[in-house]
């Protein structure tokens, strides 16, 4: 185990966390917060022409993390991390979508209508790939083939596999309603981490996290354009 200079206290805290996913308890549940701690990171100079070529420096980018990382508090179980914050769009690049760069994300520029085009959309793995992506998913022919997508029947396994306890079944009635702010506002649509478990085990095979990251995308592109 490696020891964190900011999070003494790692390897019981991560030791809660391993108890919690095995529906066990140490000396208490596993806790997050998020606490202010008054001390403000330290300024890492920048010389950078466009927001594109700064978002392309890894070193700046760690740089910067490791000042905010710094200046923060990590309290129970909260832990140090390095978030790019690239964007839930970043991987829309294999098909063929542009990014827009800002001072805290990045955007996709929209090249589809409906989401009936992204199931026929075929990906470009030559396009040069992001920093921050982590991995690519390489199916075979079979795998990757369509599939029909159907009526939802209300058979609850989408919420029984969601890992943050929300409700994809009226998240994905909203989404395709376009619904997006009632989506955000009454249903926590940014507590979704897309990890595409509720797409994965629904039986009518209805792209319910392709949904929520298109979702995602519009609730941001609104917000910029009101700010």
């Amino acid at each position: 185990m490696v020891e964190l200079e900011t999070k003494p206290d790692v390897e019981r805290c991560l030791d809660r966390v391993e108890a919690w996913w095995h529906r066990e308890i140490l000396d208490r549940p596993p806790v997050t917060l998020a606490v202010r701690s008054g001390r403000e990171p330290r300024k890492i100079p920048t010389h950078h022409a466009t927001l594109r070529d700064r978002w392309m420096d890894v070193e700046y980018a760690i740089d910067c993390a490791e000042a905010r990382i710094e200046a923060a508090a990590f309290v129970a179980e909260t832990f140090p991390k390095y978030h790019p914050n690239l964007g839930p769009e970043v991987c829309a690049t294999c098909y063929g979508a542009e990014l827009e760069f800002s001072e805290g994300t990045t955007w996709s520029v929209p090249i589809l209508d409906t989401i009936g085009g992204a199931l026929r959309r075929q990906p470009d793995l030559e396009t040069p790939l992001i920093k921050g992506t982590t991995g690519v998913v390489v199916l075979t022919s079979a795998e990757s083939k369509p599939r029909p997508t159907y009526g939802c029947i209300s058979c609850g396994r989408c919420l029984d596999a969601c890992p943050v306890f929300l409700n994809p079944t009226s998240l994905g009635l909203l989404a395709q309603a376009a619904r997006f702010e009632e989506m955000e506002e009454e249903y926590h649509l940014a507590d979704c981490m897309l990890c595409g478990s509720c797409s994965y085990v629904c039986p009518s095979n209805i792209p319910l996290s392709q949904m929520f990251g298109m979702a995602k995308a519009q609730l941001y592109r609104l917000k910029t354009r009101a700010a």
